[in-house]
């Protein structure tokens, strides 16, 4: 798809519904799945949780394990460690 414009600037109301309200969407659940709703997390705990979230992916999207360590671009040890620390 390509959108042309007279204007420097594409504005929202030029862009067709559909991927304005695909990109609201997504917004939204990233917002629902990461960000904590009580005030009181560290910064620490945080990102221990978003760490677990998303190697709980990629160890379900990428076997073996040697792939999906390749694929996240740290070591293999590194990933069986962590795996071992949130219990996945």
């Amino acid at each position: 798809m390509m959108i042309i414009s007279d204007e420097d600037v594409i504005d929202e109301s030029i862009i067709p519904a559909q991927i304005h309200e695909k990109r609201i969407e997504r917004q939204e659940n990233i917002e629902s799945n990461f960000i904590p709703t009580a005030q009181e997390t560290s910064l620490k705990e945080l990102m221990s949780q978003y760490e677990k979230k998303v190697l709980a992916h990629y160890l379900s999207a990428y076997k073996p394990m040697k792939r999906c360590a390749d694929v996240l671009g740290i070591d293999f040890t590194t990933l069986a460690r962590k795996k071992k620390r949130y219990n996945l």
